[in-house]
């Protein structure tokens, strides 16, 4: 569990703005490469930030937009430190209903209608903004039998009946506005399953944001309807019947959905070898993703991991005998047809182009 109070490390209102006075090692400016001779310590030959400053021009507007998504500093201490305390409060809904409703029509006709509702909530909450995670599925089964007696050796049974399942696991952001479109990031996926930021993983102590939580999400659609009619005739109890279920299956899912960015400080270090922790030659990661240069990126699945919309008809007929030879000896004959499910997408998707050859080819 991610509940209680939490301690990590955030950057602060100065760092922001590109102003790391408050770092206590020096940051370097990528763009100087070469304009000194590059030496053991410094092999790129690289300057520092006059004051530690970045200057504006140098900001990137999108590295500036992912870090208002950090909150404000509340601990007063010498960077790098545990600078943001916040509490996190898990909470675990569960509720199931279930219903049943009988009905006699005279002595010939008998009504029975069951449901059941299900519902079960569990968030995964995160003190940092577009970082959590949740869960949540429902559950919603519906049926309803008549049952008729044409006569004392003739009867019937009808159901229809309706089984729907949702279950969804991913960002707490999902659903809700496009976040990384309004960050200024391209071919970005347009599935609000996914929507967040891309997850961004910072060295030096710094906690990263956005959730590597696999979007996941699963509809099941199943309606049937079912008939069996039994005779009584001498030794012989004869029933026939047939099921039919129309099914409707949807699954989209896209393990790191949004993408990764990682900043390690290499881009602002003198030495980019000795990134990783916070030291006099390393860098900051924070700085890096200011000017907008991440050490490594993994880009987002244009279409996710999965996608599909299914369509299908399952048939199935029998009939069977149950006969009574003797008092101690029934047999049991049956006989039973069974057509497969066989899907097909919702928008024809899947179908393949197979023209016929070419005459003389």
């Amino acid at each position: 569990s991610n509940g209680g109070v939490q301690s990590i490390q955030v950057p602060t209102q100065a760092e922001r703005s590109g102003n790391f006075s408050d770092w206590p090692f020096p940051i370097y400016d990528p763009t100087t490469g070469g304009s000194v001779a590059p030496t053991a310590s410094n092999p790129a030959g690289r300057l520092p930030f006059q004051k530690n400053q970045i200057p504006s021009g140098l900001l990137n507007p999108i590295g500036s937009k992912l870090l208002a998504y950090y909150p404000q500093p509340n601990v007063n201490c010498a960077m790098p430190c545990l600078n943001y305390t916040g509490v996190v409060k898990n909470t675990k809904v569960i509720n199931t209903e279930t219903m049943r409703v009988d009905q006699n029509f005279g002595s010939s006709n008998r009504l029975f209608f069951t449901g059941v509702l299900s519902d079960d909530d569990e968030p995964n909450p995160s003190i940092l903004p577009a970082t959590g995670s949740t869960s949540y599925k429902y559950s919603r089964l519906f049926g309803l039998e008549w049952q008729h007696s044409f006569s004392s050796n003739l009867f019937n049974e009808a159901r229809i009946g309706y089984n729907h399942q949702f279950f969804h696991t991913g960002v707490d952001t999902a659903y809700g506005p496009n976040l990384a479109a309004q960050l200024g990031l391209q071919n970005v996926p347009n599935i609000a399953a996914f929507y967040d930021i891309p997850v961004v993983s910072l060295d030096d102590g710094y906690s990263g944001i956005g959730s590597n939580a696999g979007a996941y999400t699963q509809k099941d659609d199943v309606f049937q309807v079912v008939n069996d009619l039994t005779w009584i005739h001498g030794r012989h109890t004869i029933t026939t019947g047939l099921d039919i279920r129309r099914v409707y299956l949807y699954d989209t899912d896209g393990f790191t959905a949004m993408g990764q960015l990682t900043f390690t400080g290499a881009y602002s270090a003198v030495n980019p070898a000795n990134t990783g922790s916070a030291n006099a030659t390393g860098g900051n990661p924070v700085a890096d993703l200011l000017l907008g240069d991440p050490f490594s990126i993994s880009a987002p699945p244009p279409l996710g991991s999965d996608l599909y919309r299914l369509r299908g008809n399952n048939w199935n007929f029998f009939l069977e005998d149950d006969i009574r030879v003797t008092p101690r000896l029934t047999l049991n004959l049956g006989l039973r047809y069974e057509i497969p499910t066989t899907f097909h997408s919702a928008d024809n998707s899947g179908y393949a182009f197979n023209p016929p050859p070419l005459a003389g080819l």
